[in-house]
């Protein structure tokens, strides 16, 4: 199963009251009045997909020209390849889920069964 496409949505959710403003460890004294996110999703060759969130809300670089036609399984490699191209800690944290979201659907076994 070989990756054929990745995209990444932004995602805010506002706290509204009795949760916001929310002051929490990154917060300053005003606090946060919402939570943002980069929802991933990975299509394969084979019509699966696979869904991640990662922390921050965009990809520095297009991840398709960087994995377009990698295989799912070899995780450790796909890292290397987005810390190399610059892309975030936060955003890569969302295609790795997603590329384990799909290696779960495949052997139709929950995450925490891999």
């Amino acid at each position: 199963m070989y990756i054929k496409k990745i995209t990444g949505t932004n995602a805010f959710v506002p706290y509204g009251a009795p949760v916001g403003p929310y002051r929490g460890r990154t917060a300053k004294d005003e606090g946060t009045l919402g939570g943002s996110g980069l929802i991933v999703k990975i299509e394969t060759d084979t019509g699966l997909i696979g869904w991640g969130e990662g922390r921050r809300g965009r990809f520095e670089t297009d991840p398709n020209t960087i994995l377009a036609g990698d295989h799912v399984g070899d995780i450790e490699k796909t890292h290397d390849k987005l810390v190399q191209a610059g892309i975030n800690m936060g955003a890569i944290s969302g295609i790795e889920m997603a590329l384990w979201d799909l290696i779960g659907k495949q052997a139709d076994l929950p995450i925490y069964h891999l």
